[in-house]
């Protein structure tokens, strides 16, 4: 072993210290982020050289109760450092805190208890050293994921810990009393580890302030840009929320007013061929304006966040035997047949009214695209976890390319019936919003002239 000159190690150590304290203090006025956490590194490492100044005044004339103080001192600065270490990417941790205190604590107790044994109290102040070291390498070592510089540290911490481990043993091994000048009290290795963690704490520590600090910015970066995507969605969504009460409703709504000015004008003239005629084409108008102004009123709800699920126990069939009433007049004017095999208790979990704007969307949807004398067909099947409900036409159909734009409000995709319904899209985008409520999702399968089949997956609740 070396022989170290253990005054001037405490020197070296003080003023080492002191830098540090010093190059903190101006980062903090110049770097105003984590102010509360460099603080507490600063307040780690004063504690640290008000123990190392004392053991430096304590080398010549060598008093118990002093150095079991410095060693209080040194305990408490050195758990609340490591402690600082390991949270510079976290918050407040109170099981890491209450530890490493308890260790510290633990220590300056034990090396208070044994301070009239020197060789005692190098194999306890080197054993807890190890215990402190050998913490930050397990805890670095457990993270997942983890950095590089945190990987660094942890192999930094599990060399000195052996280093201190290694003086305790070999302490413990020697058959002579120990002086604190003696080349064996304080060798060159355990030396070096000070030396070390002096040096490598504080820099790894900025270190890992800075990194998270990066890590900070790019997740806010990776915000901002969905919200701005979220925002340019919400833009065209009002866009198209605008046109379709601005055309899509004002036009109905006017036609409506037309045909009652002609209705009105016959009425005076006493000309009853052609009235009702105009109110049969008055009630669709009407009808076709209920329905968008419906189906608008519950998306509105559904952006604010106010349309809650409510789930409950539906009968299905009878829910299904319920809307295809509200439909039986354009089934008659369109000649088309709407069978329904849902089971009479077949029993399903969600809400309601979710459900029935679900359904009353696909099955008007069907008999807008459905030629005369065809088929609507319903039906509802319960596999493992899952329950698929479907509604099938023998329709027109829909290419491929435009299955995607479906459910998508910004795609604007439209098009006109098999009997020149007029339509705008809003109601599939509102089915897609209530199904992912109710945790489902909506799939298509479809063939140009050969009819489509949507289909409602939910989960067995």
């Amino acid at each position: 072993m070396l022989d170290v000159n253990v005054k001037t190690l405490f020197l070296f150590l003080i003023l080492g210290n002191l830098f540090i304290i010093t190059f903190f203090l101006i980062y903090i006025r110049l770097y105003h982020s984590r102010i509360r956490k460099l603080n507490k590194y600063v307040f780690a490492r004063s504690l640290q050289t008000v123990a190392w100044l004392i053991f430096f005044l304590q080398v010549s004339d060598l008093n118990p109760v002093v150095m079991s103080i410095g060693n209080t001192f040194l305990a408490v600065g050195v758990a609340l450092e490591i402690y600082t270490l390991l949270t510079s990417t976290q918050n407040f941790v109170k099981l890491k805190f209450t530890s490493l205190l308890i260790i510290g604590l633990a220590y300056s107790a034990l090396y208070a208890i044994v301070s009239t044994n020197i060789n005692q109290r190098v194999i306890i102040a080197s054993f807890f050293w190890f215990l402190f070291y050998g913490y930050v390498w397990i805890d670095f070592s457990l993270r997942n994921p983890r950095s590089k510089l945190q990987k660094i540290a942890g192999w930094i911490s599990f060399m000195i810990a052996i280093l201190f481990f290694n003086r305790s043993l070999q302490t413990y091994l020697l058959k002579v009393d120990l002086i604190l000048h003696s080349p064996e009290y304080y060798n060159v290795l355990s030396g070096m580890g000070l030396f070390i963690v002096s040096i490598a704490w504080p820099l790894i520590f900025i270190l890992l302030h800075k990194e998270q600090d990066e890590l900070e910015i790019l997740q806010k970066d990776d915000q901002i840009k969905r919200k701005n995507k979220q925002l340019k969605k919400m833009n065209v969504a009002k866009d198209r929320f605008f046109r379709i009460i601005s055309h899509d409703l004002r036009t109905p709504i006017s036609s409506m007013i037309s045909f009652l000015d002609l209705i009105d004008e016959d009425i005076k003239s006493q000309d009853f061929t052609k009235i009702g005629y105009y109110n049969s084409l008055v009630s669709q108008s009407a009808k076709e304006s209920f329905d968008l102004l419906d189906n608008l009123l519950q998306w509105s709800y559904v952006q604010s966040g106010k349309n809650k699920v409510e789930y409950k126990s539906i009968v299905l069939k009878e829910l299904t035997d319920h809307i295809g009433l509200l439909f039986q007049l354009r089934l008659k004017e369109k000649k088309i047949q709407l069978i329904n095999k849902i089971r009479a208790n077949f029993l399903i979990t969600m809400d309601r009214l979710m459900l029935e704007t679900v359904l009353r969307n696909l099955i008007s949807n069907a008999i807008k695209f459905t030629n005369p004398n065809g088929t609507i067909t319903i039906n509802a099947v319960k596999k493992h976890d899952k329950i698929k409900i479907e509604v099938l036409d023998t329709g027109i159909g829909i290419s491929p390319e435009n299955i995607d734009n479906l459910f998508k409000l910004e795609s604007n995709y439209s098009t006109e019936g098999t009997s020149k319904e007029k339509g705008t899209g809003f109601g599939l985008v509102l089915c897609n919003e209530f199904v992912k409520k109710n945790k489902g999702s909506i799939e298509v399968k479809s063939e140009v002239g050969k009819g489509s089949v949507f289909s409602i997956l939910l989960p067995v609740i």
